[in-house]
């Protein structure tokens, strides 16, 4: 499913890292929160292909399970993970333990879980500035998948140390007040806004008909 994605995005995802490479910052690495305004809009799918996908022509990639609410990095690249993001912000695990790779994809990933219910995710989301500035040691694009905006204070709260922020739309179920409302509350946040990414878009009529628009 993420090469599939890779496939589909391929012209946008190039677009993102563009923009990130014209970024203007003293920063030598790029920190890119990607959320939505609700669960279901495939934030998680896009993370890991845009990592894929800037993988192909960057060696230090890294995505960030930072959506502690439902976790699911470990599900669906098929992982055991030997650490957890939830268990470096706790100081129970080394953030080096906790990194790994996947098989079969040339990128690094930090998994969020499994994650317990019953922590304080603001205690923990205020320390993953300290985490986030030690991965810029190491990695040029750091990708940081958060929960929605508007089910939790988690996305705000990393949007203040991200460097810019995407918002994956979900085509023909997202409202477009919906989006208004999320993108409000970000910027209420001081988030640095890098675009939207419409996904789940369905095609009536075969794609190769639309390049002829």
């Amino acid at each position: 499913m993420i090469t599939e994605m890779v496939k589909a995005y391929r012209e946008v995802f190039r677009r993102i890292d563009r923009a990130l490479w014209c970024r203007e910052s003293s920063e030598s690495s790029s920190v890119v929160q990607i959320t939505s305004s609700h669960f279901g809009e495939g934030v998680t799918t896009i993370t890991l292909a845009m990592a894929l996908f800037m993988a192909e022509s960057h060696d230090d990639v890294i995505a960030v399970e930072a959506n502690l609410r439902r976790p699911s990095f470990s599900e669906m690249l098929g992982i055991e993970p030997a650490g957890s993001l939830e268990q470096v912000l706790e100081q129970s695990c080394s953030l080096e333990r906790a990194i790994q790779r996947a098989a079969g994809y040339n990128f690094s990933i930090l998994p969020a879980g499994p994650v317990s219910e019953r922590q304080d995710h603001d205690v923990l989301l205020a320390r993953l500035r300290t985490v986030l500035a030690e991965l810029r040691n190491s990695y040029g694009y750091i990708l940081v998948d958060s929960p929605p905006v508007i089910s939790f204070d988690d996305a705000s709260i990393i949007s203040g140390v991200a460097d810019c922020t995407v918002i994956v739309v979900a085509s023909n179920s997202t409202r477009s007040e919906v989006l208004e409302h999320t993108i409000d509350m970000l910027k209420d946040a001081n988030a640095r806004m890098l675009g939207t990414l419409l996904n789940k878009r369905e095609h009536h009529i075969p794609r190769w008909l639309y390049r002829l628009v």
